[in-house]
């Protein structure tokens, strides 16, 4: 345990030696720290909580239309005379 203090106190008295380098030490960690929570607060939120029933079924609905419309829409994008030609 001993050993541990040693080598934390010769951190800090590192750390102290150069102050732009301490400063960026103390940012990254700081914005490191704020993605971390950033990415944990989607996570649970999204996958941890489950949704409630209205929410579900909204949900659904847009999947389910955005599923009918898009392969049509995609179909009409198809030239006709170049698929022919391909066959």
């Amino acid at each position: 345990m001993e050993s541990a203090f040693r080598n934390l106190r010769y951190a800090v008295r590192s750390l102290m030696g150069d102050k732009g380098f301490t400063v960026t030490v103390v940012l990254t960690i700081a914005v490191c720290i704020a993605a971390i929570t950033a990415t944990f607060a989607v996570v649970n939120s999204v996958l941890l909580r489950p949704l409630p029933v209205p929410a579900v079924i909204v949900t659904l609905a847009v999947v389910g239309l955005a599923a009918c419309v898009l392969p049509a829409r995609r179909a009409t994008r198809v030239d006709l005379v170049t698929v022919l030609r391909e066959q």
